[in-house]
């Protein structure tokens, strides 16, 4: 402790503390997680003060939801499964007379959510249309509407003998008739409908299939789990039966679709193979037409010399010239083949898309196409890409997934596929061109034996060889799909189809209800909250050291009744402690070697300032110290009724001049206790508190080590400042719940400007709960210091109930 007290006249910074020993109460921020910790509290103590607005707030959020419930209808979920029966031969092409599977798996799924199936779903089950009012759905059965229709919110009325019936639209009438006419006929409609009865009015909304579509696609859902070949299906509705009869009817039309596309995609298929074996057979012809022709020509020619050859030297009798011969044959058929393979990628690059080989230029080069199974292959690929790009167009749009995807799969096989293809058979056909150009120069002589019209009929005969196996691979193919389009079942089976359930899949009843009471204990908490944040009275101890910057000097909690109306011995020992603290605390906060010498004041009366003056005072005299309370409320004082003392002569009579100072005070009140009490109310009394106290006050600090000044509230006038100047020592009370905070700023700005020291705040009628929790004591303690020091705690405990008595009536006659 300093020797002497650093003197400071604002109640803001708090006064100067050794490092050795810091204040027990300090209004720094809290350090890391405790801020979290104290806005986590304050918000439950929050809920808790204002727990029947949360009460209520859960009660309506209940009784929201419940109500809700009885606009909202439950949901019902039907499902289905299909099997994809496509496998890896049949996608790739090699079992005849079966079809090629259409799409990819995730096509399928395309499949399903296509307006092609989902149109016709709608149309068939007649989900375009719906009445009001639910019985009135009899009504619309058979409702169908053409291409061109008018879709809106139409009203049909009867008449009173039920036979005439009046279609309007937006109030105008639109249409008219007999039941048993078309309704409708004007706007697009197809309906002719029975007489619901005589004075009837039945409105019904129409919408255009494809608005109804898309609204049904947003309750359906497909999948297909990984590994499997299944597509599970699943469709949510209002009704069980409708769920269950729309996914049928959408089983249907998905399968007929399929089969639908399946034939197309043979079809096409199967005409572009006819091209392809059309022009296959055209190169057949011409090569068969110019072998006879070179027969005829050579029969009538005289005989090679060197050569025994019959007409139209159809065959080599010796066999090293055969040899040779085959020789050369094989020779000029690479070299033909390399100059048309050359003059093929040559065009494709300077053609209208370079860089792209067609079908129709590769089936013009059989003997390329026959001695490439790369080609071969890249060529049949592309024939089917096609094919399915041809029918794919027919159902969907360039901007669908499907027709994107085989789209650039027959780019890719265009430009990048068959082009390299060709490539790799270019360099292989001049690689064996140079081998075989190697070997016949070596035999020159042997060569030139052969004679040139055996060259030339050889040549002819390989062409006509080469051409026919073509022609016969593509006219076997074509056949082989001719075959297939008798079994063109699309490569999918409905494993299981839809049925109604009995209850609700998704019952929105609980979840409605559940999400009301926790949409109003939320609203409750927010409610609590806020009137938290806004609400003026003082609550929390960060309040006082963060918005009114006050040191805690101490705490005194409230006293709890038991059941009987007696005293809570464990809430009144901790009263007790509590004064303790308090008594130290100020004892450490105040010169040593002079008297304590305190104001005790508050904002506004009822915060319980006389309550911790005399307790504090008799707090002070327990602990021997030789104490004097004042009662410096000259204008209501009473703590003369809480001792039980006479109130004259008192402090107004010492500053009036017609009482001295002995005669004022009432000694041993209890032991070690003298009390002033306020003596005589005048309306000059406020006057009085001027130099005469000052005076007074210097002849009483030699005599008491105590010295405590119950003076007026903060809000009554410049009584308290006063005393206030006089003590030179002022702690502020704030009741938990009743001070005003705004009321006690605004005073204490008012204390910042005068000669006094602020020493902190008592909070007064704080429950150890909350923030507070930690302030509390441990009880097992209590138990052994009753047992140990009964008596003195018996005659403290006497003197708080005297006290509070006594700032009860003070209390009461305040209110008044």
């Amino acid at each position: 402790m300093p020797n002497q007290l650093v003197p400071s006249y604002s109640a803001r910074p708090p006064l100067e503390q050794p490092q050795a020993m810091p204040p027990a109460y300090s209004s720094g921020p809290p350090l890391g997680g405790a801020a979290q910790t104290n806005q986590v509290a304050r918000l439950a103590s929050a809920i808790k003060r204002h727990r029947w607005w949360v009460v209520g707030f859960l009660f309506l959020g209940g009784i929201a939801g419940l109500v809700t419930t009885r606009f909202v209808r439950p949901q019902y979920e039907v499902q289905a499964n299909i099997f994809l029966r496509g496998d890896s031969k049949r996608m790739n092409g090699n079992t005849p007379g079966v079809a090629q599977e259409l799409i990819s798996q995730q096509g399928w799924i395309e499949l399903l959510n296509s307006f092609e199936v989902m149109d016709q779903v709608v149309r068939r089950v007649g989900l375009f249309v719906e009445a009001s009012a639910s019985k009135d759905s009899t009504v619309l059965r058979g409702f169908k509407v053409k291409d061109r229709m008018v879709a809106g919110e139409y009203v049909i009325k009867t008449d009173r003998t039920g036979k005439s019936w009046v279609l309007a639209r937006g109030g105008i009438d639109i249409d008219k008739g007999v039941f048993g006419d078309s309704v409708g006929i004007k706007v697009g409609f197809a309906w002719t409908p029975r007489s619901p009865g005589p004075d009837k009015s039945i409105k019904f909304t129409v919408r255009t299939p494809r608005e109804a579509s898309v609204e049904l696609r947003k309750q359906f859902n497909a999948t297909i789990p990984p590994f499997t070949n299944f597509i599970r299906l699943k469709l949510a509705g209002e009704s069980g039966e409708m769920a269950a009869t729309t996914m049928n009817r959408w089983l249907e039309e998905f399968t007929t679709v399929s089969n639908r596309l399946k034939t197309r995609n043979v079809v096409d298929f199967a005409n572009v193979l006819e091209q392809q074996v059309l022009t296959a057979q055209q190169k057949l012809k011409e090569a068969e037409t110019q072998l006879e022709t070179f027969k005829v020509r050579t029969i009538t020619e005289p005989s090679e010399a060197g050569t025994a050859m019959a007409a139209g030297t159809q065959s080599i009798n010796d066999p090293v010239l055969k040899s040779f011969f085959d020789e050369k044959f094989q020779f000029d058929a690479v070299k033909r083949d390399r100059e048309q393979l050359e003059h093929l990628i040559a065009d494709s690059r300077t053609g209208a898309t370079p860089g792209v080989i067609t079908a129709e230029a590769l089936i013009a080069l059989p003997g390329v196409i026959q001695g490439s199974p790369a080609l071969k292959t890249a060529l049949d690929e592309l024939t089917q890409a096609q094919a399915k790009l041809r029918t794919a167009r027919q159902f969907y749009s360039d901007d669908f997934k499907a027709v994107k995807e085989t789209a650039e799969a027959v780019r890719i096989l265009q430009s990048q596929t068959i082009p390299q293809a060709a490539l790799a058979m270019l360099d292989q056909l001049r690689r064996k061109e140079e081998q075989m150009l190697a070997r016949l120069s070596g035999a020159e002589n042997e060569l030139k034996k052969i004679p040139a019209r055996s060259i030339e009929e050889m040549r002819l005969r390989r062409d006509v060889e080469v051409t026919n196996q073509l022609y016969t691979s593509l006219l076997t193919r074509y056949n082989d799909v001719k075959m297939s389009s008798e079994n063109t079942d699309a490569d999918v089976s409905v494993i299981d189809t839809a049925v109604a359930p009995l209850d609700p899949t998704k019952s929105t009843t609980s979840a409605l209800i559940a999400g009301g009471v926790i949409g109003g204990l939320v609203l409750g908490i927010i409610v609590a909250f806020l009137l938290d944040r806004f609400d003026r009275r003082f609550r929390y101890p960060e309040q006082a050291t963060h918005e009114l910057g006050l040191d805690i000097v101490g705490f005194v909690p409230s006293l709890k009744l038991t059941r009987r109306g007696e005293r809570d011995p464990v809430t009144t020992a901790q009263v007790v402690e509590a004064f303790r603290t308090l008594r130290l605390s100020l004892q450490h906060l105040t010169p040593p070697g002079e008297p304590v010498t305190l104001t005790v004041t508050s904002p506004m009366s009822g915060d319980g300032k006389s309550l911790i003056a005399s307790n504090l005072a008799v707090s002070f005299a327990e602990a021997g110290l030789r104490t004097l309370l004042i009662d410096g409320d000259v204008r209501r004082g009473a703590l003369h009724s809480a001792f039980s003392v006479p109130q004259v002569p008192g402090l107004v009579d010492v500053l009036a001049g017609r009482a001295t100072l002995l005669d004022a005070i009432r000694p041993e009140v209890q032991p070690n206790l003298a009390l002033i009490p306020c003596g005589t109310r005048t309306a000059r009394a406020p006057e009085m508190l001027n130099s005469p106290l000052e005076q007074m006050f210097r002849a009483l600090r030699p005599q008491y080590d105590v010295l405590i000044i119950d003076s007026p509230p903060l809000g009554a006038g410049a009584d308290a400042l006063a005393l206030g100047i006089c003590a030179g020592y002022v702690a502020i009370v704030l009741r938990t719940g009743e001070t005003d905070r705004k009321m006690a700023e605004a005073k204490l700005r008012v204390l910042d400007k005068l000669p006094m020291t602020v020493l902190g705040a008592i909070l007064n009628d704080v429950t150890a709960e909350g923030e507070y929790a930690y302030y509390s004591y441990l009880s097992e303690y209590y138990q052994e210091d009753r047992e140990s020091e009964e008596a003195p705690m018996h005659d403290m405990t006497e003197e708080m109930r005297m006290s509070q008595s006594g700032f009860a009536r003070q209390e009461m006659h305040d209110a008044e």
